[in-house]
């Protein structure tokens, strides 16, 4: 599957998303500029599944949807031309408390190999 075949569909995102983080991954048009309709149908991730599942649209995912969000009638195809959906920690800044660094020293002084992934 390549970006362009998303001209057409009706993109699945999560309400309240950030328009920086959408435009990033869910683009408004294909490479060529033709439309993709995003539409922000559910409050969480699972919903989005759901709906996914209901042939309501389509949503972009990480490759580890595979692994950690398997459902009957969802199937995950890789696209050809698109870079990987990188995650990061990220937390309030207001009201933080001691174990925010704990964790994020956790998390990095011990990241997953890629195949944990």
């Amino acid at each position: 599957m390549r970006l362009e075949d998303l001209a057409g569909q009706v993109l699945l995102t999560v309400e309240g998303s950030p328009e920086y983080w959408l435009d990033h991954y869910y683009p408004a048009v294909t490479p060529s500029g033709k439309p993709v309709f995003r539409l922000s149908s559910t409050g969480s991730w699972q919903e989005l599944l759901a709906s996914v599942g209901r042939d309501a649209g389509v949503a972009v995912a990480a490759l580890q949807g595979v692994r950690f969000y398997p459902r009957p009638g969802i199937v995950y195809v890789p696209f050809e031309d698109a870079g990987p959906i990188v995650y990061g920690l990220t937390w309030r800044a207001a009201g933080a408390t001691a174990r925010v660094p704990a964790f994020v020293r956790a998390a990095t002084e011990n990241p997953p190999r890629a195949a944990d992934l």
